[in-house]
This record gives C-alpha cells, structure tokens and sequence, in this order.
C-alpha cells in the first residue's frame, strides 16, 4: 500500500497533489514483535532440543546425508537412491532458478481510473517487482531517509530475498554437506531459523489478498 496508493499530481506547474501512505508506530510495533516472537521461539527449541536430544552412534564419523546409511524399524539398512538424489538436485535448481526470475517479474499492476487517472495520464499504470517495489519504499513516502523507512525496506529485503536464498543454500548443504552429528545439528538449526524467517510465500499471498480487498479499500477512500 505504501508503494502502491503513492501517486504525485502537477495543476498546471501552480499547485501539486502528492498521496502517501505512511506507516505509523502501530506498524513498527508490530514488525518488532513479530521478530521478537521468533527469535524466543528459535531460543526455546534450541534449549529443548540440547537438553532432551540423546545422539546415538558415532558422533564424530562425518558423512552426507545423501550418502548416509540408515535403519529402518525392521532392523534393515538402506541408503537414499540415486533417482530420489536426482530428483532432489533438480527440485532445488528449478527452485532457486524460479525464485531469482520470480523477484525481478511484473507481479501487479495498480491502475488509477476516473479523474485521477485521467490527469495522471500515462502515470496512472504502475507495474511493480518484488524488487522494484521494495526499491521504490523511499520514494513512495514523505520522509525517505527516516530511520523508520530505511527499517522497513531492509527487512522487507531481508524477509522476501535474503532469508528465501538462505534456506535453499542451507538445506543444499545439510544433504550434500559430510559433517557429524553435532554439526549436523547445528546445521538443522540454521535452516529451521532461514526457513522460519523466509517470507516470500507472504509477498504471494499479499498480492493475491490484494487483488481481491484493495478495490473494496478504495471505494471506501472515495466514500
């Protein structure tokens, strides 16, 4: 909405509409205790986990999960195939290639009809990216360089980019990876937080409420 509902209109070089849409300390509140709530959380599965966890075997003979032996119930031993361990690798490269395309394709169009499109002419057509949106949060608000501004475009960079990027590149090297079991642990643990803090299926499910609600929060800005 921020991005989306900026829009900056000239009268006749004599006077000049600007519309912004900006957060206020409710919003902060809240990106600050969604953070909190996952950094406790992370704390207290680690804490269980490290006091309730018995590690068996050998615990320092390294060895990759794809090329790990493991026991089954019934007392016999099999190792992943080598179609499972395909299938895996392409998963993971069609993923990442679908995400790094994905963040730079035209995800919405916001258009201004009735008078305001009309004056803004051209203008009134905005198509935004994953990334050109969040590019484009310091010029959609009155004061760019406030500490608010510059938070908010980092974690929105961080949640739908970094931490997406994150938890492939961890899960690739907690199965192909040789390491032991400690490690391994701790590797888990790595990609428990990146998958946790990952927000892309967010940004997707935002466009798709959008398309459905901002209408209906237009109409009711008009009446």
């Amino acid at each position: 909405m921020v991005v989306a509902f900026r829009f900056h209109l000239d009268s006749a070089g004599e006077s000049a509409v600007n519309v912004y849409v900006m957060p206020q300390p409710g919003f902060y509140c809240f990106l600050f205790a969604t953070m909190a709530s996952l950094v406790i959380g992370h704390l207290l599965v680690y804490i269980h986990r490290h006091s309730e966890l018995k590690l068996g075997g050998n615990e320092n003979e390294c060895c990759a999960i794809v090329f790990q032996t493991f026991r089954l119930n019934d007392g016999s031993r099999r190792r992943l195939s080598w179609r499972l361990n395909a299938a895996l690798a392409v998963t993971f490269s069609v993923t990442v290639a679908l995400i790094a395309v994905g963040i730079f394709q035209r995800s919405f169009v916001f258009e201004f009809g009735g008078l305001a499109g009309s004056l803004l002419g051209e203008e009134r057509v905005v198509r935004h990216s994953l990334i050109s949106m969040g590019e484009s949060i310091p010029q959609s608000v009155e004061n760019p360089s406030g500490p608010g501004i510059i938070l908010l475009r980092l974690a929105f960079f961080f949640y739908a980019v970094v931490t997406p990027f994150a938890a492939l590149l961890l899960s690739g090297l907690l199965l192909i990876c040789p390491v032991n079991t400690h490690e391994l642990l701790n590797l888990l643990t790595l990609v428990e937080v990146a998958n946790a803090w990952s927000a892309i299926e967010v940004f997707v499910l935002s466009i798709v409420v959008a398309l459905l609600e901002i209408s209906r929060f237009a109409k009711f800005m008009v009446g």
